[in-house]
Formats: structure tokens, C-alpha cells, sequence
């Protein structure tokens, strides 16, 4: 009977782990490039780990535990045809420094992780901003929130967080970070 019940409990488990190697599986054509893989692992992990800590105090080095990792898997700073789903496209309210019209890209990779050019010249990198008559400006113009893009681009460098995260609050920064980028390409 002792048997037959291990036996029992051992399908079962089998069986669930299957069923979760299938649901999880990367489908054709879905497959992260390595780097970004290791990026969203990293900011996942640092996601859940403050989550988790029992209070402010044990959060304190976390942001930092977290810059140092990002910084080991993108010792670059680059994004290289990594794949995301845009979240939204849209015209910035000032124009860069030489008058002309900018457009402000965010780029989810996962939930809660975004990639975003600058919305403005004065607090962010005036040579990030897309501007009109850019090819990276006319792709824009043709995406819609949901639509999938393969994007190259560089990581302005951080202090705090490797690379610039714009959050006001450090839950915000650990919790829903969006990160700057200067897009060096962009294509469905």
C-alpha cells in the first residue's frame, strides 16, 4: 500500500512538472536575447526581495546589491535586438534644444519593468531625445500600446542604479523602475 501511494504522489508530481515545463516554456520566435533575460532576472529577484523584507531596514543595501548585479550583466550598458511590447507613444511637451519635436517611447520587458526615452531636454540626456524626422521618430508613429518591437539602444550610466532610473521613491525604483535609454534602433 506504502508503495503504491509513493508511486502515486511521485505521477503527481511528475505530472505538475510538466504541465509547468509547457506553460513556462519560451514559444518560437519569443525567445529573450541572454542579456535581457539576466537584466529582467536581476530586476525580478531585487522586486521580490524587497517585497518580501520584513521592513525598511532590511531594504536598506538592496538598491544598491541590485546595481551592482545589473551593472555585472550589462557591462556595456547596451541593449542589443532585445524584444518588448510598447507601452505607450507619445509627444514630448518641450522640444529638444534645437526647437524641434520629440516623441517620449516606453517599452515594457516584462510587467512592471520599463525602458523609456527622455520626456524632456532639462532633466534627462537632450542627444536621448527622438526627434522629428528621425527614423526612430517615424517608427514611433506607426506603433500602437501592445504592439511587439525589437529595439537596440544605449543605458545612460547611474551612480544609484547602474543605470538611470527615473522613480521619485526608492519603492518606486524597486517595485515598477522605468529606465532611461537612447535608442539607437527600433523595429516591429
Amino acid at each position: 500500500m506504502r508503495w503504491s501511494r509513493t508511486r502515486f504522489q511521485l505521477g503527481v508530481c511528475v505530472g505538475i512538472i510538466v504541465v509547468l515545463a509547457w506553460q513556462y516554456a519560451p514559444k518560437p520566435g519569443l525567445r529573450l536575447p541572454l542579456p535581457e533575460a539576466a537584466f529582467v532576472a536581476v530586476v525580478e529577484d531585487a522586486r521580490t526581495a524587497w517585497v518580501n523584507a520584513p521592513n525598511d531596514l532590511a531594504r536598506i543595501d538592496m538598491r544598491a546589491a541590485r546595481a551592482k548585479e545589473i551593472c555585472t550583466v550589462l557591462p556595456g550598458l547596451t541593449a542589443r535586438n532585445w524584444l518588448a511590447v510598447v507601452q505607450s507613444v507619445t509627444p514630448n511637451t518641450l522640444p529638444d534644444f534645437a526647437g524641434k519635436a520629440t516623441a517620449r517611447i516606453t517599452l515594457a520587458l516584462a510587467p512592471d519593468i520599463l525602458v523609456s526615452t527622455p520626456a524632456s531636454p532639462l532633466f534627462n540626456n537632450a542627444a536621448a531625445m527622438v526627434e522629428a524626422g528621425s527614423p526612430l521618430y517615424a517608427t514611433a508613429a506607426t506603433l500602437r500600446p501592445g504592439a511587439k518591437v525589437v529595439f537596440s539602444g544605449v543605458f545612460p550610466s547611474s551612480d544609484t542604479d547602474c543605470i538611470v532610473e527615473e522613480s521619485f521613491t526608492p519603492n518606486g525604483a524597486m517595485t515598477a523602475p522605468e529606465f532611461k535609454i537612447q535608442l539607437t534602433e527600433l523595429k516591429r
